[in-house]
This record gives structure tokens, C-alpha cells and sequence, in this order.
């Protein structure tokens, strides 16, 4: 891979399902998940299918698509908090919140960033009923759209947006406010966006149903500074000054100001959300909360500039208004430069950069996919300890590479076990019909590395290690059991098809 042409992240970590899904709608437009067969896609998938027909169409490689992603993403952000802000605030307050969206940035998740920019002022104006002053009441259809979007892009920040709602229904309720009509309109943009989303979830729920042991896995990634309550607004820092002003703000202006009240809620239930977090984890059953975390700096940001606009406009009716255009000017100015500097200084100096530079696919892989196809056509059930035969190429594993990847329904433990016994199987032959023959997906190749010392072939998998957080599992066979097989050595690596 050239230096310059790979995502942030490089090919590790969670970059790794992210090329795997791109690879996997480059070579198809289908719902399906970005390794297991005959399962529908687990991850949101409209961003990968994007991007995935993109790459199908302009010839492009998948892992190549990814970076360009992340940088249209990063022009789109602004964009997308100004037009849906300017539906809700005035154009000046909606022009000051698209910078905030590049201070709380997420270039690592170009798709979660999209979504947390957009889902606030949306929800404000679908379940809170804020519009700006003269906007019309939005088309409830293309609202529904709008909402099924954001599902099928990243949904999780809808589990913040709920708790919101609730709260916001508790203060009207004991205010005595409550607006029906309003809640029945709600019902019916969030009707349209269940009813538009079902491509995704409802193929999801059933393939869950169905499984005979289905487990959730993805929300057990776990490490100690999960749980660490992130408290920008006392940070020693510009932003942190903004985030504390926009604090006093919101809970100042409560009463008054109907904006201030919608993000208030969002702040508070993005706190909620931590504490379930911590409960989740006290009893097996993490939320991944960590990941509302930039939840909670952009509504104080949001909150601070806000706060700022209102007094601008109180000074203006009791100063010089000249006076205080030009303060505030040179204020937006010193603002936009702070941003500019520091947006730059992050992608400059950040670890994923330099995973991304560092990034190689090497000869081997080519090979290896080559010598597969021409033996057992595309799209082939590898049992493979390379992940880049399962991420840069449309093949599919008989067990995903990290158990906190794994679709729910892909019985990821019961497929690890079985492996396990067909290490123990000695005959040869009993050992290639059940490689080809099992409750799971036929195997179609083995791709293991060798230990140089015992000459056995290897086969690791990362399992789920909560809340120490992950495991390298080694599976061990020995080459006698490989007979009924053509092997291809390649470098530390044994290719074993059956005959």
C-alpha cells in the first residue's frame, strides 16, 4: 500500500472490518456481512455500501476507497451541522456550531462522526418539535428518511437520544406541557424510519432468531479507562473554557431558552448513559458507553457558543453595536485560527496516521489469493490466521479474526470449539470430511502459519478476554492430518486445499 493512500489506522485494529466490509460491497451490492456467509450485514452498512459500489464502479481498491471516504467525510461534517442546525437556530448560530463539529472531530470513524453531527439537531426537531423562527414543520416522510439514514450509518447514538426524550417528557410532564399532537407527529417520522431502515435490522433480527446460540460480542472490548467519566469542562484548555461557559449556560438558561433545554437533556443523558454503562459493566454486561464520549464535549461546545451568541446580542441592545460586532468578530477569528491549528496538529501527530503510512500488503498475500481462486474459485471459507486474505479480498472466515467483530448469529465460540476438536481428529480423511461437513460452513481452505520448532501448522484467533479485554487463542495441527490436502508453503505460511 502506498504511504499515502491508506485510511487512517492503516490495516490493524478496527480498520480491519471496515476494509473487510468496503471489500465485501465492492464485489457486491447485498446486505451481507463483511466475513461470514449467508449472514446479513451485523454493522450498519450504508457507509461501506457507499463506498463499496463507489470503488465497484470507478475501479478503485477497497482499502484505497476507505481514505477518500475519511476526507470527503471531513468536508461534509460542517456541511451537514449547518443545514440541519439552520432548521433549528438562527444561520449565525448554525455557521458557529459546523466549527465545533471539526473541534469534537472523529476521522477514525468517518460514519460515527456523520452521525452524532446530524442526530442532535434532528432529534431537537423531531421529538423536541424546535424549529427556528418562520421554518415550516418539516415533511414527516423525509424527516423518517433523514432518521433512517443515521440508523443505518451508526445507530448507537440513538440510545442517547432516547434517554433525552425521556427526560424531556419528564420535565414537560411536571411543567405541565406536554404536546400530544406533537408526540403523535414524532411517532410517525419514527414509523417512517423503522419502516425505511428494515432492510437492515429486520434481516439482522431474524438471522439472531434463528441462530441456535446466538451471543453478543462486539460490546464486550473493555479496558479500565472506559469508565473514566469525561469531564471537558474542566480542562485547563480553550475548549475546555467554552464547554465550562457552555455548561453554566445550559443549566442557567433552562427555563428559557428551549435550545438550551434540548442540548441540557442530551448532556444529561449522555452522563445517564455512562452510569448504565458502569452498571453494565459491574454485572457482565457492558454498553460500550466510551462510545458516547464525544457526545458529551459537542453539546457543551454547542452550549458555549450558544451562550455566547445570546449575550452578543444582549450587549447589542446596551453597548455600541459596532463595538460589539467588531469584539465578536475578531473573537469568531481567533476561534476559527485555534481550530484550524488544532484540527491540523491531530491528524498531523496522531498514532492512526502513522499506522495508515506504515501500512504494506505483501507479494505473499497476492500469491496466496491467487493459487485460492484458481484451486477453489472466489469467495472462498477460509480458515486463515492472514487477515488480509479475509480483509483485501471478498473471501469469508469460518471464524472472524477478533471475537469482538463477530455477528451475533455467527456462533463465534461454537465455531472456535469445533476447531478445536478437529485438531484432535488423527485420520486424515475423517479430519477433510469434517473440515468440509459441519453444522457451520464447509471449510475450503486452511491458511496457518509454522511454528519453525515443532514444524505443526498454527492457527490464531483473538477471543473475548472481559474485562481484561482480549486473548490470543492458538489452535495447533499437525501436517500428517493435512494428507487428504494439497499444501502450498509461502513464506511462514502453509496454503492446505482438499483434493
Amino acid at each position: 500500500v502506498s504511504e499515502d493512500l491508506c485510511a487512517p489506522g492503516g490495516l490493524g485494529g478496527d480498520q480491519t472490518f471496515r476494509t473487510a466490509a468496503v471489500t465485501r460491497f465492492a464485489d457486491s451490492w447485498h446486505n451481507a456481512d463483511f466475513t461470514m456467509r449467508g449472514l446479513p450485514s451485523f454493522y450498519p452498512p450504508s457507509y461501506f455500501w457507499v463506498l463499496g459500489r463507489l470503488s465497484h464502479v470507478f475501479g478503485l481498491e477497497p482499502w484505497r476507497m476507505l481514505k477518500i471516504g475519511t476526507i470527503v467525510t471531513a468536508f461534509l461534517v460542517p456541511i451537514l451541522a449547518f443545514v440541519l442546525w439552520r432548521r433549528v437556530v438562527s444561520d449565525r448560530v448554525a455557521a458557529l456550531f459546523s466549527v465545533v463539529v471539526i473541534v469534537v472531530n472523529n476521522f477514525y470513524e468517518p460514519y460515527a462522526w456523520m452521525v452524532i453531527v446530524a442526530i442532535v439537531p434532528w432529534w431537537l426537531e423531531v421529538m423536541h418539535g424546535l424549529r427556528r423562527e418562520g421554518a415550516k414543520p418539516g415533511n414527516p416522510v423525509a424527516l423518517g428518511v433523514v432518521g433512517a439514514l443515521l440508523v443505518m450509518t451508526y445507530p448507537y447514538f440513538f440510545a442517547l437520544a432516547v434517554i433525552a426524550f425521556v427526560l424531556h417528557l419528564v420535565a414537560e410532564r411536571a411543567a405541565g406541557t406536554i404536546d400530544r399532537q406533537r408526540i403523535v407527529r414524532s411517532a410517525k417520522v419514527l414509523a417512517v424510519t423503522g419502516i425505511v431502515s428494515a432492510p437492515y435490522w429486520l434481516p439482522l433480527v431474524l438471522s439472531i432468531l434463528r441462530s441456535d446460540q446466538p451471543s453478543s460480542l462486539a460490546n464486550r472490548w473493555f479496558n479500565a479507562g472506559h469508565t473514566t467519566l469525561p469531564m471537558p469542562m474542566l480542562e485547563n484548555t480553550p475548549v475546555g473554557v467554552v464547554a465550562l461557559v457552555g455548561f453554566v449556560y445550559l443549566v442557567w438558561a433552562v427555563k428559557r431558552d428551549a435550545v438550551a433545554r434540548g442540548l441540557l437533556t442530551f448532556l444529561v443523558a449522555a452522563y445517564c448513559w455512562y452510569l448504565l454503562g458502569a452498571l453494565g459493566v459491574a454485572t457482565e454486561h457492558p454498553l460500550l458507553s466510551f462510545r458516547g464520549k464525544p457526545m458529551i464535549p459537542m453539546v457543551l461546545l454547542f452550549g458555549g457558543l450558544l451562550g455566547l451568541v445570546r449575550f452578543t446580542e444582549f450587549a447589542s441592545s446596551r453597548w455600541d453595536r459596532d463595538d460589539v460586532a467588531r469584539v465578536a468578530v475578531a473573537l469568531a477569528v481567533a476561534l476559527g485560527v485555534y481550530v484550524s491549528q488544532t484540527f491540523v496538529s491531530e491528524i498531523r501527530d496522531s498514532s492512526l496516521i502513522k499506522a495508515a503510512n506504515e501500512a504494506s500488503i505483501s507479494s505473499a498475500a497476492s500469491d496466496l489469493e491467487n493459487t485460492i481462486e484458481s484451486l477453489v474459485g472466489r469467495h472462498a471459507t477460509l480458515v486463515s490466521s492472514r487477515l488480509d486474505l479475509l480483509v483485501l479480498y471478498p473471501n469469508h472466515a469460518f471464524v472472524v479474526w477478533d471475537a469482538h467483530y463477530a455477528h451475533p448469529a455467527a456462533e463465534f465460540d461454537q465455531r472456535v470449539a469445533y476447531l478445536r476438536d478437529l485438531s484432535h481428529v488423527n485420520d486424515p480423511q475423517e479430519f477433510a470430511d469434517r473440515a468440509a461437513h459441519n453444522p457451520y460452513d464447509a471449510i475450503d481452505a486452511f491458511v496457518l502459519n509454522v511454528d519453525p520448532d515443532t514444524d505443526e501448522l498454527v492457527y490464531t484467533v483473538t477471543a473475548d478476554d472481559f474485562p481484561k479485554g482480549v486473548k490470543k487463542i492458538e489452535i495447533r495441527f499437525s501436517r500428517a492430518q493435512f494428507a487428504d490436502f494439497d499444501l502450498f508453503p509461502v513464506g511462514g505460511d502453509v496454503l492446505a486445499v482438499r483434493i
